[in-house]
């Protein structure tokens, strides 16, 4: 249901009087929290990362890129992660070896990008005060994933996220859309607009645009990477649990990999009792599953009696956000 639901709003699949009224009230409601009240520690930087869509935006991924990029610049930093599906019940480290159902799919998977890179720290809480109330005794730089403004002070640069091919959804609000709110109140809360993807974008604002170029790494199996042209040999199977897991399909099709399979998880949720017993009985079928980093923190090294193997993205940031980075992080 929660999938069929996604690709309807992708698709801007529903239309009519009531629609357009229910998406008057979306856009109403969602311009007032674009602006969330956080009070930032007066010796603090920050970097609030805000998505253009409901999913598929890629605002975790720059999130994190923009986290790597800070801290190879030599800045102390730390990223609040998105507490989505979290029940952390105090401001708290996220370690590598977590459990997802405490401290978010999303910001687990981020800790285990980001472990080993010196002094950087990922925490999250049961609000994004506390988390960055924890981190202001960690870093002097904090990046924000899922906020694109702060209120009463402002963000040092509040970024949107955008899909280079798409980035405005299907141009409209819920239900006629996916938008997050408005166009114009997005544009007007954003300092640099990103745009994602494989390739720059192409379309055009009256203000510069960024790009972030994802790269798909080679697949890693434990400690072992696998090649593409090992990968495009092998029966895969493909397990999601993300909002949108066809982008994913796509990266994958460029590369010439088609998985035989494609099992659909819960979005921010453990594979059910009937995705593992479907995964068990497909197991001749395949020789093994790809996941996403998000994806591989609800499983372990094996799904269904098969190896899983990760499919890692990068995003590369271009001169012109690493340029922004170093403005807004540069000390008062």
């Amino acid at each position: 249901m929660r999938a069929r639901i996604a690709r309807g709003l992708e698709t801007g699949a529903w239309t009519g009087a009531t629609a357009h009224a229910l998406e008057l009230v979306w856009a109403k409601l969602s311009a007032r929290r674009l602006e969330r009240p956080l009070v930032v520690p007066a010796h603090m930087r920050v970097v609030s990362v805000g998505g253009a869509t409901i999913g598929g935006s890629c605002k975790t991924p720059l999130a994190l890129a923009t986290v790597i990029a800070i801290a190879a610049s030599g800045e102390s930093v730390g990223l609040v992660g998105h507490g989505y599906g979290a029940r952390a019940d105090r401001p708290r480290l996220v370690l590598p070896g977590d459990d997802p159902r405490i401290v978010g799919d999303e910001a687990l998977a981020c800790a285990r990008r980001l472990d080993g890179v010196p002094g950087v720290s990922v925490v999250v809480a049961p609000t994004r005060q506390g988390a960055l109330d924890l981190l202001a005794s960690l870093a002097r730089v904090a990046v924000i994933d899922g906020a694109l403004q702060l209120a009463p002070r402002r963000s040092h640069l509040a970024l949107l996220a955008v899909d280079a091919a798409r980035p405005w959804g299907a141009e409209a609000c819920p239900p006629r859309g996916d938008l997050n709110a408005p166009l114009t109140r997005l544009l007007e809360n954003a300092d640099l607009v990103v745009a994602v993807g494989p390739v720059a974008p192409s379309f055009t604002l009256e203000r510069r645009v960024a790009w972030a170029r994802t790269l798909q790494r080679e697949p890693t199996m434990g400690a072992t990477r696998l090649p593409w042209e090992h990968v495009r040999e092998l029966r895969v199977g493909l397990y999601t649990a993300m909002a949108r897991p066809l982008r994913f399909v796509s990266a994958l099709a460029a590369l010439g990999v088609h998985p035989v399979r494609h099992l659909r998880g819960p979005d921010h949720a453990p594979p059910s009792k009937e995705l593992l017993a479907r995964a068990s009985r497909g197991a001749r079928d395949v020789a093994l599953w790809l996941v996403t980093d998000k994806c591989s923190t609800w499983l372990g090294e094996s799904f269904g009696g098969r190896p899983v193997a990760v499919a890692h993205i990068d995003l590369i940031p271009d001169a012109a956000l690493i340029e922004e980075l170093a403005k807004a992080t540069l000390s008062s």
